[in-house]
């Protein structure tokens, strides 16, 4: 890797097809789901993602991946976002 080439997120690391930590940053969380980051925040607060996709400690919030693609949430289950 060159010196000015920026490494991909541990958390976007993929391995063998599969991500290799599940629990994603709010704008990790955004740039998965194709979603702007103000709404990710947004659906975090109202309580629109699914029970047990939240975690926080602190200040920081992470989001499970596998939690809400396995939910059903139609806008959320897939990585394309919504239709538009």
């Amino acid at each position: 890797m060159k010196p000015h080439e920026r490494r991909p997120s541990p958390s976007l690391r993929v391995r063998e097809g599969i991500l290799s930590n599940h629990w994603l940053s709010i704008p990790e969380f955004a740039q998965y789901f194709h979603l702007k980051i103000k709404t990710s925040y947004s659906l975090a607060a109202r309580g629109k993602l699914p029970e047990g996709s939240i975690l926080r400690f602190g200040r920081q919030i992470r989001i499970n991946v596998d939690v809400i693609e396995g939910s059903g949430v139609p806008s959320l289950a897939s990585p394309k976002g919504r239709d538009r």
